[in-house]
């Protein structure tokens, strides 16, 4: 029917719905403007691999910033999702994704009991047999975000890095085998990985005082011929290096640990019954610690031509930053307790790392002393 056929109505009609509705009526076909908006948001919610889902404040203002990940599933036969998150513009720089997808991850299945033990026990010993399943269920009602970095922010790498972000869980409560992550894993150089569940891949920056902030990451990025996917297993190999020849340095300063079970947050011993030992901070820099009743002591090494004037160490409450010659060598943001950055101070020694002891290939070390605002002890450097 056209409007040509349209009998004339009966009474004047002055607005443009009232004629619309008027024409349908008489089954007249009419495509207004939001017919047009609202059969463009229907194709654009079809198109695979390019869907955006808005995570974390409402809306973009003034006061927000967005960045891009992505979303891998594991069912192989759905496609990458690309999302954008929200947050505040004002707030401290973090990786804000750890927060915007815990709720992701919380519940979505029961706890293995005998899985959650043995996994307990491999990772802590014997403190992990009093780990318990109620303790395990809490964390996967509540939802907990496992970052794993795939490539590390670097100069190599212009600060930015990789990584993905997994139910810290899944594997305890049955998630099925990410093949997709699992292989993005293996291709970076971790060969003996087994991703469970759904995961996200996002990027990481680094600002100018050593701060990880979230970054834009894009599913084209996914694709094997993305420049930091063909570096990053280089970038990886060249990073397990310098632990080890860091750890090598250590000798009895941290307690003569021997490599191996690297963790910012905590780990071994330093010879006197406290926590501490070697680590590495959120960006892959090197360092080693160890604490009295009333200090915190870090460690980390710096070039051999680095002098006094060279270095800026800031302390914070609750952080502290080194930087040499504007390159950060130490970031931590988020301390295990709060510290009297007044009474803090740093040292620059000489014969720090290297082979050649005080001789050839001798570094030097800038030694952070830390005064704890309580006599407690630190069951870490870092607070988790």
């Amino acid at each position: 029917m056209t409007t040509d056929d349209a009998p004339a109505p009966e009474e004047p009609l002055t607005t443009t719905a009232e004629k619309e509705a008027w024409l349908r009526e008489r089954g007249v076909e009419i495509e207004s403007a939001a017919d047009r908006a609202s059969k463009a948001a229907a194709r654009n919610q079809k198109k695979p691999a390019t869907t955006t889902t808005i995570d974390g404040a409402s809306s973009a203002s003034a006061h927000t910033r967005a960045f891009t990940y992505v979303l891998i599933p594991a069912d192989d036969a759905k496609p990458f999702e690309e999302r954008v998150a929200i947050v505040d513009a004002d707030a401290p720089p973090s990786d804000a994704l750890v927060e915007i997808l815990r709720p992701v991850f919380a519940g979505g299945g029961g706890i293995d009991a005998r899985a959650a033990r043995e996994q307990a026990v491999r990772q802590f010993g014997e403190k992990g047999a009093a780990v318990t399943a109620a303790a395990l269920e809490n964390v996967a009602a509540d939802g907990a975000t496992e970052t794993f970095a795939l490539v590390r922010p670097s100069d190599a790498n212009g600060e930015r890095g990789v990584s993905l972000y997994l139910d810290e869980v899944g594997l305890l409560k049955g998630s099925p085998h990410n093949a997709r992550a699992s292989a993005l894993a293996r291709a970076c150089g971790y060969d003996d990985v087994d991703i469970r569940g759904d995961v996200f891949a996002g990027a990481i920056g680094i600002t100018r005082d050593g701060e990880r902030v979230s970054a834009d990451f894009r599913v084209s990025e996914l694709d094997g011929d993305a420049a930091w996917l063909k570096a990053a297993k280089a970038e990886n190999y060249e990073h397990g290096m310098k632990m080890k020849k860091f750890q090598e340095s250590l000798g009895d300063r941290a307690g003569g640990l021997v490599s191996g079970g690297i963790d910012m947050t905590g780990g071994g011993g330093n010879g006197g019954g406290m926590p501490g030992g070697p680590g590495v901070d959120m960006n892959g820099n090197a360092f080693a610690w160890c604490q009295t009743d009333d200090e915190v002591e870090i460690m980390v090494d710096v070039d051999a031509d680095i002098v006094a004037k060279d270095v800026v160490v800031t302390f914070r409450p609750d952080g502290f930053a080194v930087r040499a010659r504007d390159e950060v060598m130490l970031a931590v943001p988020s301390l295990f307790r709060k510290t009297r950055p007044d009474e803090c101070t740093w040292t620059l020694e000489r014969g720090g790392g290297g082979e050649g002891g005080e001789g050839e290939g001798a570094r030097g070390r800038v030694v952070a002393t830390l005064a704890k605002m309580d006599e407690e002890v630190w069951d870490a450097l870092k607070s988790v």
